[in-house]
């Protein structure tokens, strides 16, 4: 397929508001000029998806309230596209990995939430955040050229990988669920156990 759209053209269902797309994979190697997902409508749920090698966009949303997770564009092929292009507000990408093209995350809307998204190989930049308005990055990693932001633009948090973890003291007592919850959250390198 050449992309996957989803459009504003319905309120509900497939294709529109409140949307959920899980487990596709859209390859664009054949094919030019082309967006691999568009994501145009509010409230649109993308996960476990993947797109090869689209020449322009890889990822586009243009619409607010998205929730986007667990996305991984391979444009080691292409060396002009955007792997990522978020330019909408309050939306929330976790888990997204992108590899080559020219820029690997772009951000133009404001208010956007990045949790572990790895921007890779990009040729000129990982991640792009022209937009003057604050958007969030939590745990993101960029290889290569790094992170640029336009002139003026220094309202935002970008976080790296080595952010330290808060220690968690004190007594578990015989709470088995409370010992778990910390167990389960040191193994995920989340926190630091130090309780007894």
């Amino acid at each position: 397929a050449e992309h996957l759209l989803i459009r504003r053209r319905r309120l509900i269902g497939p294709g529109g508001r409140g949307s959920t797309i899980t487990n596709c994979v859209v390859d664009c190697r054949s094919e030019t000029g082309n967006i691999g997902i568009s994501v145009d409508d509010e409230y649109t749920t993308v996960s476990n998806c993947s797109v090869l090698d689209a020449l322009n966009v890889g990822l586009w949303v243009t619409a607010d309230y998205c929730n986007i997770s667990n996305i991984t564009i391979d444009n080691t092929d292409e060396t002009l596209g955007t792997c990522v292009l978020a330019s909408q507000d309050n939306c929330m990408f976790t888990n997204i990995i992108t590899k080559g093209g020219d820029v690997g995350i772009r951000v133009v809307g404001t208010n956007n939430s990045f949790i572990n998204c790895q921007a890779r190989d990009a040729t000129t930049y990982q991640f792009r955040i022209v937009t003057g308005g604050d958007n969030y990055f939590f745990r993101c990693e960029a290889s290569g050229t790094g992170v640029y932001s336009s002139s003026g633009v220094t309202n935002y948090v970008f976080a790296s990988p080595t952010l330290s973890k808060p220690n968690i003291t004190g007594s578990r007592g015989s709470n088995a669920a409370l010992a778990s919850l910390l167990t389960a959250l040191a193994a995920a390198n989340i926190i630091t156990d130090s309780t007894s």
